[in-house]
């Protein structure tokens, strides 16, 4: 398997067949040539977003957006990790960034949609927590 193209299309599987580990060996191999390639990052941090670990996703993340800050998938897969954190308010200024870097982009027109539906219903879940801490507050007051 020397093929750079096959690394990557054996990642991918992996990815999807939810083996994780080869997953990240294998796109870690694909990008061997080029250590600060920013898809790589974004790769990684798809795989640990899948696996569950999303503090590790958005660290990966974060290096794609640092390595090439108009990569407008990586700001948008920040967002999503961002969420399963609970850390909405950042999830929302992420994924804001996103639609307007992929805003002129044809082949990201669904990512677009799904990113504005998600925005919305990360202001709920927003508001909601913000009203569960009012509510504690003016409960906790009044028992005292």
């Amino acid at each position: 398997m020397g093929n750079n193209e096959n690394y990557k299309s054996t990642a991918i599987k992996m990815l999807h067949k939810g083996d994780f580990k080869s997953a990240e060996i294998y796109f870690k191999k694909y990008y061997r040539r080029t250590k600060n390639k920013p898809e790589l990052y974004n790769s990684l941090g798809n795989v640990f977003r899948a696996a569950g670990n999303q503090q590790k996703a958005i660290r990966y993340y974060k290096k794609a957006i640092k390595l090439e800050p108009r990569f407008g998938l990586a700001w948008s897969n920040l967002s999503f990790s961002l969420a399963g954190e609970k850390n909405y308010l950042e999830a929302i200024r992420t994924a804001e960034q996103a639609l307007e870097l992929l805003s002129n982009s044809k082949s990201f027109s669904g990512l677009r949609q799904q990113l504005k539906k998600e925005v919305s219903s990360y202001k709920k879940r927003r508001m909601r927590m913000d009203f569960g801490k009012e509510k504690r507050a003016v409960l906790s007051d009044a028992q005292h």
